[in-house]
């Protein structure tokens, strides 16, 4: 069983990069990424350290607002 889960995802990262094609070609992690209780979060403009603080902030308000759901 999968805990629930929020996958945070940076667009102009190389990492973030080889992680989608590798999840995009691999059945397990193309199932696990679908999940009800998987969650995932792009942010397409920000870098693999999420160095501007309104990346940050962004992650931070949807991390918030995902916990709360989980609470709720």
């Amino acid at each position: 069983s999968v805990a629930p889960t929020l996958l945070v995802l940076s667009g102009d990262d190389l990492t973030a990069e080889e992680f989608r094609d590798l999840a995009g070609n691999d059945p397990g992690w193309r199932a696990l990424r679908e999940r009800a209780d998987v969650t995932e979060l792009e942010l397409a403009a920000a870098n693999h350290t999420f160095a501007r603080a309104d990346w940050r902030r962004e992650v931070e308000d949807a991390t918030l607002a995902w916990l709360q759901r989980l609470d709720g």
